[in-house]
């Protein structure tokens, strides 16, 4: 049985997850960005992940998935999300309802951001709405480590 774990990312961090949960549980991993490599028949199972910017995941994963619906319906699925805020619905706010309530599971992963991998005006813009004044690492190693236990049943 074949894993994809498919994800969009601005920062990086959630290509690290991605990649962290692709050792645990032996998948291939594929940025959004060269999605036309993919082949969905090739795979039984699919993860999806993405970061989230002022409420929305990345547009190219978001644009895919809803193009990908009927394909992914017949696959095993999860989502997950990284994100510094992990007390919203970013899942149910950003993917069709029909593949949230198909995934086997879904995750908040949590987040880290780097403040020097910003400019100037969107630092103060951080620092002044959201009252983030340094770097971060937010990332919950149980949360990943429940949602990995969760992949490889669903992939068995």
């Amino acid at each position: 049985m074949k894993t994809l774990i498919i994800y969009g990312t601005r920062k990086g961090c959630t290509k690290k997850c991605a990649n962290i949960l692709a050792k645990k549980i032996n998948a291939r991993v594929v940025d959004i960005k060269k999605a036309y490599q993919i082949n969905l028949s090739d795979y039984n199972t699919v993860i999806i992940g993405s970061s989230i910017r002022i409420g929305k995941i990345v547009k190219k994963l978001k644009n895919w998935t809803s193009k990908n619906q009927k394909d992914l319906l017949t696959k095993q699925i999860g989502f997950f999300i990284c994100s510094g805020d992990t007390k919203q619905n970013y899942i149910e706010m950003n993917y069709p309802a029909q593949l949230v309530e198909h995934a086997f599971a879904t995750a908040y992963f949590g987040g880290e951001l780097n403040i020097e991998d910003f400019g100037a005006i969107m630092r103060f813009m951080l620092k002044k709405k959201a009252g983030v004044t340094e770097s971060y690492n937010r990332l919950d190693d149980k949360v990943i480590n429940s949602f990995t236990g969760s992949c490889m049943k669903a992939s068995a």
